[in-house]
């Protein structure tokens, strides 16, 4: 296999013909539009938030970090935010200006997905109050492992390689010992006066 660099902008048209034809990049957000991709999401059509239409850009999402492990639901925004800040153990909100995502990680509490919803909810009134866009935002539950391009996109450099490199302490450490003892010598000790 011969791998060959080139530069964007400048691939053959027999790399274009081969993926279908050459097509402009995206220039509206995800679901943007009448009703759009994510249109009428829980009654909640995209056609009367006019966030992108008023200079909201996938930039200036926003990521909010739900756990329970202090025994209480809290909520924190995370500044900033990448891929490696959607914590496995958690949910996630994700707000993308004209839809809420729920992320919803592969160790969440079941009381942190309960409560994700209504959250949810409760943020889109609050920032429709502070900021004029609607309150009847569609909110869109994704699951770990199962992220659409549309949410992938709102992560600068997200890897598909990270989210499949899910880390059990607990199955790293079974498989540590397992080839501990399949290293280990086996060795029959006879002792003296013992029945067969």
């Amino acid at each position: 296999v011969k791998v060959v660099v080139v530069e964007e902008g400048s691939e053959p048209s027999a790399l274009w013909s081969a993926l279908g034809g050459k097509a402009d990049y995206a220039k509206a957000a995800p679901g943007g539009g009448k009703g759009g991709l994510l249109g009428g999401l829980r009654g909640r059509g995209l056609a009367a938030n006019s966030a992108y239409a008023s200079g909201y850009s996938p930039d200036d999402a926003r990521l909010f970090h739900v756990t329970d492990r202090t025994g209480v639901v809290k909520v924190e925004e995370i500044l900033n935010f990448a891929q490696d800040d959607l914590d496995p153990d958690d949910v996630s909100i994700v707000d993308a200006g004209s839809v809420l995502y729920l992320w919803i990680g592969m160790g969440a509490s079941e009381a942190e997905k309960a409560k994700a919803p209504e959250l949810a909810d409760k943020f889109a009134a609050k920032s429709s109050a502070q900021s004029g866009r609607s309150a009847q935002l569609p909110v869109v539950r994704i699951e770990a492992g199962r992220e659409p391009a549309h949410f992938k996109a709102l992560f600068h450099g997200w890897s598909d390689e990270k989210v499949a490199l899910f880390y059990d302490p607990y199955e790293a450490r079974l498989l540590a010992e397992k080839q501990v003892r399949r290293s280990r010598p086996s060795v029959v000790t006879a002792v003296p006066g013992a029945r067969r």
